[in-house]
Formats: structure tokens, C-alpha cells, sequence
């Protein structure tokens, strides 16, 4: 509307002024608001554009490539099932844990030697404080600790470990009351031994839980 009557005035249309030269001043006083208004109208279109694009959700495509270094497959839990038979994988060796004798050290497998059977079979019952009791399926005693070494046998009452997660598909196997993790050892032996150790979030305190196949 205001277009079309300043466009009437500008155009002789209609001329409601007394003389020529107020004619002209009006004339120039209008083509100056005709200008501003369209600036206004050109700056709003440019806002509502703005926002529009604003409004727009942008789609975000993503591609995460996973280069995992572990061998084996990697199970989703919190904890061990009780009832449910594991292999204890050490995270920096990539050794099973297994028992050496009905009552004698824990020890770990070297790097590719084969499968100890059973004896690198373990079930971990549920204990107090929210722990687990851990029992060797190949010589059916359970583990305990001596003077920070790691033992099975019946010569001393089956200890109470927490198993906690230590990131994706790996935990650590502490003591409930103390501030010691399961610790691969690298020994003058043939095999690496198992000791408890300070928390220090080595690869060596770190622990894969394989369900065993029956």
C-alpha cells in the first residue's frame, strides 16, 4: 500500500502541494522515506533469512573406526555370573591365569603356549562385602594370598576379591580391604607369576574375563 501511494506521488499522480518548488521539497522528503522503507524491508527479509537458515538442523554423519589391539573377543558385563566359568586373560602378557597345583603359586601362561585346560578354568562365587570367593575348576581349591604372593590350596581360607571394571571389557581383581590388584610378574621362570601389587593402572593389573566354551 505505502508503495503504491508513494509511487502515485513520485509519478505526478497526485499532487496535493501549492507550488512547483514545494511540489519539488516534497517530492525529495518522499523519494527519501521510499528508500528508507525498502532498506527496512530489505533488512527484515535478510533477518527472516537468517533465522530460517538458523532453524535448520544440519545432519552430522559420523565414522568411528575401532582398531582394537586385544586378542579375542571382548564380552559387554560388569562383573563375572556367578555359576559361569571364565578364563582370566592378562591385559599386557595376553597370558591366562592357571593353577600350578592343588595348593602352590598361581602363575600365567607364557606368550603362545597352549591352553592349560582346566587349570586355567576359574569360577568366582559371590563372597561378602560384595565380593567374590575364586575356585580353580582343574584342582577345585581357591585362591588366597601369602606374603603377596598369589596361591590355591586348602592351607589358608579362600580370600574375598572385588572385581572391578577398568575400562571396555577389562577389569581389575583386587583386595576388598586392601588397596592391592591381581599383578602380572615377570620372574626368572619359564612364566610370568601372579603377585598383589599397588594400584598403579598398569596393562599388568588389567584383566580379560573369557567365558569358557562348554
Amino acid at each position: 500500500m505505502l508503495d503504491d501511494v508513494l509511487g502515485a506521488v513520485l509519478s505526478g499522480d497526485i499532487d496535493n502541494t501549492p507550488d512547483r518548488g514545494s511540489k519539488h521539497r516534497v517530492d525529495s522528503q518522499l523519494l527519501f522515506i521510499y528508500k528508507m522503507f525498502s532498506f527496512s524491508k530489505v533488512v527484515a527479509l535478510g533477518l527472516v533469512a537468517l533465522s530460517s537458515v538458523r532453524a535448520i538442523p544440519f545432519m552430522q554423519t559420523s565414522c568411528r573406526v575401532d582398531f582394537g589391539t586385544s586378542v579375542g573377543p571382548t564380552f559387554a558385563f560388569n562383573e563375572p555370573t556367578p555359576g559361569v566359568v571364565y578364563h582370566i586373560i592378562n591385559v599386557a602378557t595376553d597370558g591366562q591365569v592357571w593353577a600350578t597345583a592343588q595348593t602352590g603359586r598361581i602363575a600365567i601362561t607364557a606368550k603362545g603356549e597352549s591352553s592349560k585346560g582346566a587349570y586355567a578354568e576359574w569360577e568366582f562365587k559371590e563372597a561378602d562385602q560384595g565380593g567374590f570367593k575364586i575356585t580353580n575348576v582343574g584342582v577345585r581349591t581357591s585362591v588366597f594370598s601369602e606374603n603377596g604372593d598369589l596361591f590355591t590350596g586348602y592351607v589358608r581360607p579362600a580370600e574375598t576379591f572385588a572385581v572391578e571394571s577398568a575400562g571396555p571389557g577389562e577389569f581389575i581383581i583386587k583386595e576388598v580391604a586392601r588397596d592391592e590388584e591381581w599383578t602380572a610378574e615377570y620372574t626368572p621362570t619359564p612364566f610370568p607369576e601372579l603377585r598383589l601389587a599397588p594400584s598403579k593402572g598398569l596393562k599388568e593389573q588389567k584383566w580379560r574375563l573369557t567365558p569358557v566354551s562348554k
